[in-house]
């Protein structure tokens, strides 16, 4: 395992383009940034969803990486939005760097501390990131701790878009595992 200053966990792949791995979501507006500079925060109101609130495809990404979910929206959520969304673009928004070490061949980086995970080609440059996590202390379904292995690892084989997990949620699985 390759650990750098920032806790970053390197994880050395020969593929990687992910549209999201997990959701995670948040709901406190202190907790998203609301007063954080560049932002402000919107209440999504009964009957909104994402596609009503960002019709564009695009800025409704980027609205859904920035406050780290793939989850239907709903009534009451703080939603986070960059202040300049029509002139900013998905890398302007990550929370992990632009530039990498070069590790000499494609690589995803996943740092827990700011629930993301980013892609990188061969030169170290992020090509895509999005929202992740690294499961929980406790899963009920499972009566069981359910964390996330640490270290590094290979991709051998990667599903589509529509792939499902077959186990989880217990019993019947359908879990999203895009």
């Amino acid at each position: 395992m390759r650990t750098g200053e920032n806790g970053l966990v390197f994880i050395a792949i020969l593929l990687m383009f992910f549209p999201f791995m997990t959701a995670y979501s948040q709901s406190s507006s202190s907790s998203l940034g609301c007063s954080e500079e560049g932002y402000h925060c919107i209440h999504a109101k009964r009957g909104q969803s994402w596609e009503s609130l960002f019709p564009d495809d695009t800025e409704r990404g980027i609205v859904m990486r920035v406050n780290h979910t793939n989850q239907e929206l709903y009534r009451g959520e703080t939603v986070k939005v960059p202040d300049d969304l029509a002139d900013t673009t998905l890398l302007d928004q990550s929370p992990l760097p632009r530039q990498i070490e070069p590790a000499g061949e494609k690589e995803i980086v996943v740092n827990l501390n700011v629930h993301a995970w980013g892609a990188y080609d061969a030169d170290g440059s992020l090509v895509r990131w999005g929202p992740a996590t690294g499961g929980s202390n406790w899963c009920r379904d499972i009566d069981r701790p359910c964390r996330t292995k640490v270290g590094t690892f290979r991709i051998y084989s990667l599903g589509s878009s529509s792939c499902v997990s077959t186990k989880f949620p217990v019993p019947r699985g359908g879990a999203p595992m895009p």
